[in-house]
């Protein structure tokens, strides 16, 4: 009999959260990492400590670093889709590459979850409908 083996069995999600401005709001890692890791436990994924992006504006070393390192996990957990980079060209290559490696990236405050390429086009344009709200009108 064979039994398979621990590590195909166990899901584990690594974290990654911001030591920046998300969406215009600060978010301590104490609370995004709190946030991440209860959603790990309700929906029976282990979760991997987080990697913290430097702080500087449009800084996504830590992110490609945990993209580089994703094969010993299922995916990337992530408190916000607003932690991706800004520019389109950029996010869908970070994107691709978490995709391209069959993984997934989960966005707990959105709750998405990116597993192929339609669930891009879906994610840009909500990121799209949100950079245009502030020239929408105020009132009617």
């Amino acid at each position: 009999m064979s039994f398979p083996s621990l590590k195909k069995m166990v899901k584990i999600l690594k974290g990654y959260v911001s030591s920046r401005k998300i969406s215009g709001q600060i978010v301590p890692q104490s609370i995004q990492n709190i946030i991440i890791r209860n959603y790990c436990n309700e929906n029976k994924y282990n979760f991997a400590l987080s990697s913290t992006e430097y702080s500087p504006e449009e800084s996504f070393l830590m992110l490609e670093k945990t993209i580089n390192e994703i094969d010993k996990y299922y995916g990337i957990i992530t408190y916000s889709i607003f932690q991706l980079p800004y520019n389109l060209r950029y996010r869908n290559t970070i994107i691709n590459k978490i995709i391209n490696k069959n993984k997934i990236i989960y966005f707990v405050l959105e709750k998405i979850c990116i597993k192929d390429k339609n669930d891009i086009i879906k994610l840009n344009q909500i990121i799209k409908i949100n950079q245009l709200l502030p020239y929408s009108l105020n009132k009617i």
